[in-house]
């Protein structure tokens, strides 16, 4: 894998939308976290439809060449958007990954829809991406975890490592924006991470690979993200985090038992699912759409852990050579920078 330069102060950040842009209402926390980011001594520049309004902040063929534009600019250091959206994935046939592979790597940063374009860069070119609290989350007079862990992460070094554990509490209603635009986040509810088996230790190491599920298993069930190509480049282990936005239950199952089919699941060192929005009413929870599609997994599953959709948001290196380890309730990760 290749890292990205750490981050450094006057260091240039482009807040750029590869998906859904940022309405006016949400302008003033928009403003507020690209302050944030001014404040911790970065140089900060706009993409060109980061304020634009509608389903996506601009055609695809536009969003593309300013994605591509910035990944190959020496003057940018890392690209945050602000947040996903839900059409990334009409950007991947016009990026040009043979010259991305021969670029030198930076930071792309946030969680859902910005994991279609992290996930299949990190499988691509081997640049090491950033799944994390999205940018509109990071306020600078927020002090949590899922917010210093990010300026943490974008700080090390080749060769160093990044440490974390489950949090005591999430926060089970999101904040408005709208309305309150230096929200923080509040945890409201006992974290209660735990082994699908029902096990209460396991261990396991590999290098990570996932994202945002809802885009990400159609990926993975076709050469744009192929588990069995990145087990084969990658001995020591392969571990696949996903997490649920929007997916039902039944949903959910359907897109395990597709990747499942084509081969996927086999052989990896663990599987790590975060908390999910949609946990399903009636006779098929979101838990029995686990029960049902990873019955007589090899490997161990951990299951409500802190990635994606519902706070706090772990920071998962795609690429990281990582060391999990799960007992008495908490899951604890360490991340190597090699």
């Amino acid at each position: 894998m290749r890292y990205p330069a750490p981050l450094k102060p006057g260091d240039t950040i482009v807040v750029a939308a590869i998906s859904s842009g940022v309405d006016a209402p949400f302008w003033p926390r928009l403003d507020y976290v690209l302050e944030g980011l001014k404040q911790r001594g970065f140089q900060v520049r706009e993409g060109d439809s980061l304020r634009k309004q509608g389903l996506v902040s601009a055609s695809p063929e536009a969003r593309a060449n300013e994605l591509m534009a910035l990944l190959l600019d020496e003057t940018v250091a890392a690209i945050m958007p602000p947040w996903g959206g839900d059409f990334a994935l009409d950007l991947l046939p016009h990026l040009d990954f043979d010259a991305l592979a021969n670029a030198a790597p930076k930071w792309l940063t946030g969680f859902s829809d910005i994991s279609t374009i992290s996930a299949v860069l990190s499988y691509r070119c081997h640049w090491a991406t950033m799944h994390c609290a999205n940018l509109m989350q990071l306020g600078i007079n927020d002090c949590s975890a899922q917010v210093e862990q990010v300026f943490t992460a974008l700080n090390l070094s080749l060769g160093q490592q990044l440490q974390q554990r489950s949090s005591q509490y999430y926060q089970a209603t999101h904040p408005n924006y709208r309305t309150h635009p230096k929200a923080v986040f509040k945890g409201d509810t006992p974290t209660h991470t735990r082994m699908l088996s029902g096990a209460h230790s396991a261990q396991f190491a590999g290098r990570l690979i996932g994202g945002c599920a809802d885009t990400l298993f159609p990926l993975l069930c076709s050469s744009l993200l192929d588990l069995k190509q990145w087990r084969a480049h990658n001995n020591q282990g392969v571990i696949l985090y996903l997490e649920n936005a929007e997916l039902s239950p039944a949903q959910f199952a359907r897109g395990l038992l597709a990747v499942r089919a084509t081969g996927g699941l086999e052989n990896l060192s663990g599987i790590i699912l975060g908390r999910s929005l949609c946990l399903g009413q009636g006779d098929f929870s979101y838990y029995d759409a686990l029960d049902y599609a990873l019955q007589g997994a090899a490997c161990p599953v951990v299951i409500d852990a802190d990635i994606g959709h519902v706070a706090p948001n772990w920071v998962m290196i795609n690429g990281a050579d990582t060391e999990c380890e799960f007992k008495q309730g908490e899951l604890s990760l360490v991340q190597h920078y090699r």
